[in-house]
């Protein structure tokens, strides 16, 4: 038998002039085939990071104006509850005077709620951004109203921005146990010299202003406060045919929002952020300093619903000053 055994010749390694590598244009193309890949990468995370800074700041906001929303509709709620129940067919009485420390054109609790309309701020008008424009007192000149009602001294809100007051009683309310023309007793009540009351026997409210108490510094608890013993505080007609069974007295309270700013020098303002700010009564019946409630708002808007065929429901919404 024969048989044939072929061997493969055995292959040469190439020298080194026979390799070859990649060329100068392949080198320019690679990368720019990497810098455009790199780059489509690139821009693929900032646009992801901006849209999610963009939901954050979006989800902010809105947290932001659900608190801001709390704060006024917990106030507004409380608005013209002056203790049993404060209706419509309640007949409310103001006993309050001009004296020297308020006027009587600013403390109107029978009203409930009182509102400013800025100018250029009408439903329908283009509002234009402007978070570094100043602030104005609160005079005729940028806010109406329906009523002709002073405005709080020392209220300087962003121009272009509602203002809304509202009226109602500090939580803690009292029985009255008795009541004249001169003082009214009930049990322990924080009283100070300047508070106004409301006196309801869920037919009629009354409004008077304290002028002394049994004790002479009129602060803290008190089980008396005299209402006839100072001049040009208190009318004179008072708290006589009164239903003690049902009587109550509270301390009355308000709350103005609007939109101001921080001062950081005698002009101050301009250039800080505006912020809603809140003012309640304090002592002697004057405004207490504004607190900030949330910062970077910069206009109030705010309508009002009117009930023209008392059916507890409004039949349209107006601005401040189209009340009737």
């Amino acid at each position: 038998m024969f048989s044939t055994v072929f061997t493969a010749p055995a292959r040469s390694k190439p020298s080194l002039k026979q390799q070859s590598g990649l060329s100068l244009i392949e080198l320019l193309i690679a990368s720019a085939i990497g810098l455009f890949l790199i780059g489509g990468i690139y821009q693929t995370f900032l646009s992801t990071r901006q849209a999610t800074v963009l939901l954050q700041a979006e989800a902010e906001m809105q947290e932001n104006a659900r608190f801001a929303f709390s704060v006024l509709s917990a106030n507004i709620k409380k608005a013209g509850d002056f203790g049993c129940k404060s209706s419509a067919s309640q007949v409310m009485t103001s006993l309050l005077k001009t004296n020297n420390t308020t006027s009587t054109t600013t403390l109107n609790p029978q009203i409930r709620v009182q509102g400013w309309e800025a100018k250029g701020s009408y439903t329908g008008n283009t509002y234009k951004t402007k978070p570094n424009s100043s602030i104005s007192a609160t005079t005729t000149k940028h806010w109406l109203d329906s009523t002709g009602l002073a405005k709080d001294k020392g209220i300087k809100s962003k121009k272009q921005s509602d203002i809304l007051k509202v009226w109602y009683t500090k939580p803690y309310r009292m029985n009255l146990s008795s009541a004249n023309k001169e003082t009214l007793t009930f049990p322990s009540i924080d009283l100070e010299k300047g508070n106004i009351l409301a006196v309801n026997d869920c037919q009629s409210i009354s409004f008077v202003q304290v002028c002394a108490c049994e004790e002479e510094d009129c602060e803290g608890n008190n089980n008396q406060a005299e209402v006839n013993t100072c001049n040009n505080i208190n009318k004179t007609n008072a708290l006589t045919g009164l239903n003690l069974d049902v009587a109550e007295v509270g301390v009355i309270d308000q709350a103005i929002f609007f939109v101001s700013k921080r001062a950081s020098n005698k002009k101050g303002y301009k250039n800080n952020i505006p912020s809603l700010y809140v003012r309640h009564l304090g002592k002697d019946a004057k405004p207490t300093p504004k607190q900030e409630i949330l910062e970077g708002v910069e206009s109030l808007q705010i309508v009002y619903g009117e009930d023209t065929d008392n059916d507890d429901s409004a039949n349209y919404y107006v601005s401040a000053d189209a009340i009737n």
